[in-house]
């Protein structure tokens, strides 16, 4: 493991890119918090309109403000160079078109490193909200133990897919990253996936903060599951192949191993109504056959949507099963 020469407590990593109606907004929600003790690491990828100047201003004003200027590279190469120059015991990551809703937000992070100084991960929750700023919905990780051992906060966690698999909603240590090699992948779509099914595995502690402090801003009224495409699902389908090997190549627990299964299932089980948008694709079976591989995933379904999907394949076989939810999703986002 790196040695720990942290300048900061916290390292804020925000990826720019053609957000300058709303990068203030991110930033400054950073600045109000009560807690002083982090970096801001601002990384222009490259954005052709002014968010690299409104970077440089950032960066003038406050000292503990940097910024890279990179050509674009897309948000996982951001993220990473980041990480590179991060000088912070934590990191956290940020959309530049989001924000935090509580001051307190650092504070209430720190208290629990305090408490728990060995913790690698700390996940928290998120309030979604419509263009227009009115609140959707609240998603906070709510667990009966919140202090305990990786096994049974983990599972409570899964179980109820409150691991919430985006960047963004976990504090992590910077050397347990860099440590453990877990960086990026660029050219990746949805790759917090795969990276969260990594962090997952290789922290040894894992604690919750039952907070939904961050503020995930929906930027249109139309439904992000209407583009999804081949590129999105073979993505995600070599995520679930590379997370079920790490799995399989863990020296944990048979019963460890379970919850870590739990999660690739939940993965596994909601892009199987997607499959059929790319029926008419020439590689379709082929790709088909790369994910049956992984039915085996079904049977760990102790979180509720992948027990409905389980019940529904036992009973009526694969693809009856994936002919349904293709059509449930088609009528549920029309």
């Amino acid at each position: 493991m790196p040695m720990d020469n942290s300048l900061y407590k916290f390292s804020i990593i925000i990826p720019v890119y053609k957000t300058e109606k709303e990068l203030s907004r991110c930033v400054d929600s950073v600045l109000m918090q009560a807690y002083k003790n982090f970096e801001i690491i601002l990384v222009d990828d490259g954005s052709p309109d002014r968010c690299g100047d409104i970077c440089n201003e950032y960066v003038e004003k406050y000292k503990y403000i940097k910024c890279i200027h990179q050509s674009n590279q897309g948000p996982a190469a951001a993220r990473n160079s980041g990480l590179e120059v991060a000088n912070g015991q934590y990191v956290l990551f940020m959309d530049s078109d989001d924000m935090w809703n509580d001051n307190e937000a650092l504070m209430r992070l720190n208290l629990i490193i305090d408490e728990n100084p060995d913790v690698d991960v700390i996940c928290f929750g998120y309030t979604l909200y419509d263009a227009g700023m009115n609140i959707i919905k609240k998603c906070i990780p709510t667990i009966d133990k919140h202090y305990g051992k990786k096994y049974d906060i983990v599972k409570q966690l899964v179980y109820d897919y409150q691991y919430y698999n985006a960047a963004y909603l976990k504090a992590l240590k910077r050397t347990f990253l860099i440590g453990n090699g877990i960086y990026f992948q660029h050219g990746v779509l949805s790759e917090d996936i795969g990276w969260s099914g990594r962090v997952l595995v290789y922290a040894n502690d894992i604690k919750v903060c039952s907070s939904a402090f961050y503020s995930y801003i929906l930027r249109t009224s139309g439904s992000i599951t209407s583009s999804i495409g081949k590129k999105n699902i073979t993505d995600i389908i070599n995520q679930i192949e590379e997370g079920v090997s790490l799995v399989e190549k863990d020296g944990e627990s048979e019963e460890m191993k379970h919850l870590y299964y739990e999660y690739w299932a939940y993965q596994y089980a909601m892009i199987l109504g997607d499959i059929p948008r790319i029926r008419r694709d020439s590689q379709y079976e082929e790709i088909l056959g790369k994910y049956k591989k992984y039915t085996f995933l079904l049977k760990y379904h102790h979180n509720k949507k992948v027990l409905a999907v389980f019940l529904m394949y036992s009973v009526f076989g694969f693809d009856i099963t994936m002919k349904f939810l293709y059509r449930y999703l088609n009528h549920k986002w029309r």
